[in-house]
């Protein structure tokens, strides 16, 4: 199962020292659930095997995290905590396994990062502004009228198509990920593209 731990519910507030490090003050237990397990939680989850528990980046969509924050405001599950438990679950594999299982998850997030969760999540967040300014200087294509792949990954271009300014087109996530190594030029032309992240 993992490591046992002290996680406060929404109405305990007693500060007990935990094996990870964090006080009960800062952890807190949360119950969601969902009518059948092919229903996405609609989280946005990082994980990283380095890095312990899960961190959350985005809970925008999700209607059970709504639900649970609506009712419990002391103890809302927000982007930048981490989840550390699931259904008595501490290790990444049997986690994930109850995410995309189980119907009902009992969680203990902790709102108080790790040096590396920190980093973790910053990166994530630059990752994010990175994207959002290539967005905004990429158009989509219509897949139909494309006769070439995409010469990041060299596959059919069948997927989410964007074209650059230069008039090259790619899959938005291969750009975006060339994007991401730092280097601002079109692949084929050496164009420089201007990308400003907020």
């Amino acid at each position: 199962m993992g490591k046992a731990f002290s996680c406060r519910t929404a109405s305990d507030a007693f500060d007990v020292e935990n094996t990870f490090g964090v006080s009960s003050a800062e952890t807190y237990r949360c119950q969601l659930k969902r009518t059948r397990s092919d229903t996405p939680w609609q989280m946005k989850l990082a994980i990283h095997r380095e890095i312990e528990g899960f961190l959350i980046t985005e809970t925008k969509q999700s209607l059970a995290v709504k639900t649970w924050n609506d009712a419990n405001p002391r103890s809302s599950i927000k982007a930048g905590h981490v989840i550390l438990e699931i259904n008595g679950f501490t290790d990444h594999a049997n986690m994930k396994e109850q995410i995309l299982q189980a119907t009902s998850i009992d969680m203990c997030i902790c709102s108080v990062l790790t040096v590396l969760q920190q980093v973790a999540y910053e990166v994530f967040e630059q990752q994010q502004s990175l994207y959002a300014a290539v967005d905004a200087i990429v158009q989509p294509v219509d897949v139909t009228d494309l006769a070439e792949g995409c010469s990041i990954c060299h596959q059919d271009l069948d997927a989410r198509v964007v074209r650059l300014p230069c008039g090259h087109d790619y899959h938005d996530f291969c750009i975006k990920k060339w994007f991401t190594t730092g280097n601002h030029r079109c692949p084929l032309c050496n164009h420089h593209l201007q990308i400003d992240p907020a």
